[in-house]
């Protein structure tokens, strides 16, 4: 084999670690980017039930006020001891 072929696979070579080491940061990149997706939608979830359960309680306060006899103020019971 002469020395330019000897220096050709060399470059062969070391353009195929090159390759191979691109896969390898393409792979974990691709596997940060599905967990991160993942937090995202599950973070998502999260606010869409918190934004419903604060829809709820805002509901349920106005109700309490509308039912309050003196315009607004919820009726608060004394205990019998006093």
């Amino acid at each position: 084999m002469s020395d330019e072929q000897s220096e050709m696979n060399g470059r062969v070579i070391e353009l195929e670690e090159q390759v191979v080491e691109l896969q390898t940061r393409v792979l974990f990149q691709e596997d940060s980017l599905q967990s991160l997706d993942d937090v995202i939608a599950k973070q998502q979830r999260q606010l869409d039930d918190l934004t419903r359960y604060c829809q709820l309680l805002k509901a349920s306060m106005e109700g309490m006020r509308g039912d309050s006899a003196d315009g607004g103020e919820v009726a608060v019971d004394l205990p019998p001891h006093y």
